[in-house]
């Protein structure tokens, strides 16, 4: 599955042109780079994916179905990782910023799309948000509560101890303002203590902190969106993954496009007998699975595996499943056919990928081709 950004400047494309599009300055500096080695064939843009309508008109006068293939490259850097300034690196200390949108080598000195991104410092520490007050809506500083910390690391970073983290940051914070990766990757490991599995403790957490101050899935979503709309006919759209809940998002966005009907899904996985739907908890139960062993995203893998729970079960309410049935007919019926899913199943990384950059053993490759 490897890609090699070379490809499209070899002999059999020899006039194609690359426009890349990043929101961090480094990569936009690489990019500039290319373009003057491959006779200004690659046309870099600063910004985000999830605007990627918006920056081709701006910058290229170009929309509607005008695209041959789009490439999503989804995830973290491995010049992110292995810059300690950034702030992604667990090992590697730094402040705890983890913007992908900013570099203090590379960056303009008024940077506004950086300044338009909250740090992880800052969601560690404290967060604005509206807060009613007897007179007025005013912008106060309130704290991120514990509880609100434990479920964007559950949530985010399928973090099974997200609550005695979330407990060992807020303690730690009150005493001193948490300023560091080293700092932070130092509080979550006392505070989670042993693993069983060989990553270290604060992984699942960092991955949850970049995942929320840089909006990732969000931005994904609005990406997938909008690239259906801007590929040619035949045209193809790939996209790399490195963790469970991008998968998921792309790999939704693929059945749809392609016409395929979703089913109801673990949260409104039907009752055995009368009483309506069941949540996440009855779902956990009826498996044997404890909160401490499945994620809800390992549940949700285990819930789409489950052929019979996707079934619809009689139930009391029989009007009520009736109304469920009719409702996926019709969508499958009136479902728009944009795509054609040319991925069986997502495709891995291979061994020899994997022993020549160890990074690679989470990723997954997916295609779709747009429909004429």
């Amino acid at each position: 599955m490897k890609l090699d950004s070379k490809i499209p400047f070899s002999e059999n494309f020899p006039r194609a042109k690359v426009i890349a599009i990043d929101q961090d300055p480094a990569a936009i500096m690489c990019a500039k780079q290319m373009a003057v080695d491959y006779a200004n064939r690659v046309l870099p843009v600063r910004g985000k994916f999830g605007n990627l309508a918006e920056l081709l008109k701006k910058n290229f006068g170009m929309s509607g179905q005008c695209i041959d293939g789009i490439v999503f490259d989804i995830g973290v850097s491995s010049y992110q990782i292995d810059q300690g300034y950034r702030g992604f690196s667990i090992r590697n200390d730094g402040p705890l910023d983890m913007r992908m949108c900013a570099d203090k080598l590379y960056g303009e000195k008024f940077d506004e799309l950086a300044n338009s991104t909250v740090t992880a410092e800052y969601v560690v520490n404290s967060y604005v948000g509206k807060r009613k007050t007897k007179r007025n809506d005013t912008n106060s500083k309130i704290d991120f509560l514990e509880k609100d910390l434990a479920t964007m690391i559950f949530e985010y970073g399928d973090e099974r101890k997200s609550r005695r983290i979330a407990r060992a940051i807020v303690q730690a914070r009150e005493r001193n303002p948490i300023k560091t990766t080293s700092q932070l990757a130092a509080i979550i490991g006392k505070g989670a203590g042993k693993y069983l599995d060989s990553i270290h403790p604060a992984t699942r957490t960092f991955q949850a902190l970049r995942i929320y101050v840089n909006d990732e899935l969000a931005e994904l979503s609005r990406g997938l969106a909008q690239a259906t709309d801007l590929l040619k006919p035949f045209g193809s759209l790939v996209a790399v993954t490195f963790h469970s809940h991008e998968d998921r998002i792309v790999k939704r966005f693929l059945r749809k496009e392609s016409g395929k009907v979703e089913g109801l899904g673990l949260r409104y996985h039907k009752a055995s007998g009368p009483g309506g739907y069941r949540g996440i908890d009855a779902y956990r139960r009826t498996r044997g699975l404890t909160q401490e062993a499945k994620s809800i995203a390992e549940m949700e893998i285990a819930y789409e595996n489950d052929t019979e729970a996707l079934t619809f079960r009689k139930v009391g309410n029989i009007e009520l499943m009736e109304q469920e049935k009719s409702k996926m007919a019709n969508n499958e019926t009136n479902q728009l056919v944009r795509m054609v899913i040319r991925t069986k199943k997502a495709i891995s990384a291979s061994s020899d990928e994997i022993a020549d950059n160890s990074r690679a053993r989470s990723a997954k490759l997916r295609v779709g081709m747009r429909k004429s």
